[in-house]
């Protein structure tokens, strides 16, 4: 069973077991092939596409920047005699051709390799999951494809053959993504799902199934009849569901607080769930209207909300690090407490701040009023520190009480 918190190691050994294929231009390899191979176009030195592949990996499993990365591969590449301007050899017709090799080609051949790894692995985990509908997201900017544009909040059904050869990226620079949505979460957004056939978006060069769902598409589904309701399924399933919230959870926090894009599209994620047992828990303390509503969401207005910039000037700021942290604490029962303070009434989960022993980190979920926007229930009020001395008090006087 995979850890999806602790480094991709799957992801990373897929990315490393990819056969490694010279290729003077990078269409001599199409499509499907790209799964199963690892080429950079004009790069004939097999060496040193080893070593690409190898930097790559550790690029991926490291979670390193572009700008880092290439800071380590640049003086390889120098040395080896693949930088600025180069005399490549077509092997086929002999002919030399000069290229030049410089950040922007390095950007290309990075970028391309990490999308195409994590939306594969994305893509075969919604498949996988219950989520049942693809909604399309594109970035709206003057750097838009147009028909990638038009594509824009488009929503169909996770079948629909659609995604079969346009699931993002769909081109080079392409950044363009997708999101999972329930069947009851469109209903309450009021978007109704596509069922038309649409035309190809994709470049001819991405225009594949970027993952082997298909392949092993049979083995699954007799793999879940016959394991249906047993442990083993249900673990499978929830780490599953971690690992696609988790993404989620990167992507807004990337977008709208690393690269500070507040007109980003992401609109609201699932961070979490509540089981039956702990919603019935609940409801010894809180009035609940629906004890089924058992998501835990985060909406980019509470995300910015509770941005370092702001929140740094009451010393309440959440790092980076700790909101990247929120999936993994939601998943946690232990740190459920209710606070029963004047005018709170939400649930909130406590856990130690690791940079100071007398403070503690909290995030609240609002569990009575339903979001205006979304019109969720259970979402994410804010993220916040409180001294620690006062959290005891509260928990002595009862006024916040431990759920389990």
């Amino acid at each position: 069973m995979i850890d999806f918190f602790k480094n991709p190691d799957e992801l990373v050994a897929k990315f490393k077991s990819k056969d490694l294929k010279t290729s003077f231009d990078y269409d001599e390899i199409r499509h499907e092939a790209h799964k199963r191979v690892f080429t950079i176009a004009k790069m004939i030195n097999l060496d040193l596409l080893k070593d690409m592949q190898n930097s790559i990996s550790r690029a991926i499993n490291d979670g390193i920047t572009f700008d880092e990365w290439k800071k380590d591969i640049i003086p390889h590449l120098k040395k080896s005699g693949w930088w600025g301007e180069v005399k490549v050899k077509d092997p086929k017709t002999g002919k030399e051709k000069d290229i030049f090799v410089g950040s922007r080609r390095l950007k290309t051949i990075f970028d391309t390799n990490l999308r195409t790894t994590y939306a594969g692995a994305k893509k075969q985990s919604l498949d996988e999951s219950s989520i049942e509908y693809y909604r399309y997201t594109a970035v709206l900017d003057s750097r838009t494809r147009p028909s990638h544009r038009k594509m824009h909040g488009k929503v169909f059904h996770k079948d629909h053959p659609f995604w079969k050869k346009n699931f993002p990226p769909n081109g080079w620079g392409c950044r363009c993504s997708v999101r999972g949505y329930t069947k009851d979460q469109l209903k309450k957004m009021g978007i109704t799902p596509q069922s038309l056939k649409h035309p190809d978006i994709a470049d001819k060069d991405f225009a594949y199934n970027i993952t082997d769902h298909d392949l092993k598409d049979e083995f699954y589904k007799k793999a879940n009849k016959k394991l249906k309701n047993t442990p083993k399924i249900a673990k499978f399933e929830s780490e599953r569901n971690l690992y696609v919230w988790q993404k989620g959870l990167d992507e807004m926090v990337d977008e709208i607080i690393v690269k500070k894009n507040y007109k980003s599209p992401i609109n609201a994620i699932q961070v979490g769930m509540l089981n039956k047992e702990v919603m019935e828990l609940i409801s010894k303390f809180l009035p609940l209207k629906n004890r089924d509503k058992k998501g835990l969401i985060l909406t980019k207005d509470r995300l910015y909300h509770a941005r370092p910039e702001r929140k740094g000037e009451y010393n309440h700021d959440f790092s980076i690090d700790e909101m990247r942290q929120i999936v993994k604490i939601l998943s946690d029962e232990s740190k459920i407490y209710v606070d029963l303070r004047d005018n709170h009434n939400n649930i909130v989960f406590i856990f130690d701040d690791v940079k100071d022993a007398k403070r503690l980190n909290l995030i609240p979920i609002e569990m009575i009023k339903t979001h205006k926007k979304f019109k969720d229930d259970n979402y994410i009020i804010t993220l916040d520190k409180v001294d620690k001395i006062d959290i005891e008090n509260w928990i002595k006087g009862k006024k916040i009480v431990k759920l389990k």
